[in-house]
């Protein structure tokens, strides 16, 4: 039996909380004014949001299910668009990705084992 009540709340975009504080980040960086020297912009951009996306889902990062991983598939294409630089962090979120979508999967069997 289809619930559509389930299946209109299921996310289908990154969640608001993750790109309100990626825009956050990237208000701050262009406050702090390096707009003649765009090679330290990057720098300082790419080691930001290294820090941002190892702290966000390192150890003790607590998932929301299926909207998490909505979140690292876009981080993870972010993280793409850095290169073969980023392997590491790309690697992380595969990582992540693995260990949450197994997650859902065990929470999606027992929601609809309890709807049936």
């Amino acid at each position: 039996m289809f619930n559509l009540d389930l299946a209109l709340s299921l996310p289908s975009a990154p969640s608001s909380d993750l790109v309100q504080s990626l825009l956050s980040l990237s208000n701050a960086i262009q406050q702090l004014g390096f707009p003649r020297d765009p090679a330290r912009q990057n720098g300082l951009v790419d080691k930001t949001l290294r820090l941002f996306i190892t702290n966000l889902v390192g150890d003790g990062w607590e998932h929301d299910g299926l909207q998490t991983l909505y979140d690292l598939e876009f981080l993870r294409r972010l993280a793409d668009l850095w290169g073969g630089e980023w392997l590491d962090i790309c690697e992380l979120l595969g990582e992540q990705t693995l260990r949450v979508r197994e997650m859902v999967r065990c929470s999606f069997k027992i929601i609809f084992y309890v709807l049936s």
